[in-house]
């Protein structure tokens, strides 16, 4: 008689089909848990800019604090590079049009790029709001309360992207 021990070979076979289906479920799962606690991530870290920006705006319009807009400026060509083909060409008119007048700097639009963390001013770091571990890069008008968002290949605009004849107005308020 033979008495061997082990697997046969299409144990063996049925078993590693078994798991391979098992690892493409659960990966295929996982990945999608891990998109999703990306974009809560970045929901959370854009409600913390826009509360940040009011609080700018608020400041702004009460004439309780100027921008330091050394670092912060925007030139058309950087606007063109970081936008692409996101926004329409109104919007980049808009803001380049904006930029370009003869307006005071608290109503014109700047970048804000992540990784030189100006977000970190302690005056507005209250406990309430906290960016300073932003991830985007973004482009604020601060007066207006424009906020457009630079992810990777789109941007995410909260508020109008007012024109020049549109801020007038409101300077003129």
């Amino acid at each position: 008689m033979n008495n061997q021990k082990g697997i046969s070979l299409i144990t063996l076979v049925v078993t590693m089909i078994v798991m391979i289906i098992l690892i493409g479920v659960v990966g295929n799962y996982s990945l999608e848990n891990i998109k999703k606690s990306n974009d809560a991530v970045s929901a959370a870290e854009f409600a913390n800019v826009r509360e940040f920006t009011l609080k700018m705006q608020t400041n702004i319009l009460a004439e309780d604090y100027k921008l330091d807009t050394r670092k912060i400026s925007l030139s058309n060509d950087l606007l063109y590079l970081l936008v692409g083909e996101s926004l329409s060409v109104t919007d980049l008119n808009n803001i380049v049009d904006v930029n370009s007048a003869d307006i005071p700097a608290e109503c014109k639009y700047y970048y804000i790029p992540a990784e030189e963390k100006l977000f970190e001013d302690r005056k507005f770091t209250d406990g309430n709001i906290t960016v300073q571990d932003v991830k985007n890069d973004y482009i604020i008008n601060f007066y207006t309360a424009t906020i457009i968002c630079i992810q990777e290949d789109t941007c995410k605009v909260e508020g109008l992207i007012k024109g020049l004849g549109e801020i007038v107005l409101l300077i003129g308020e």
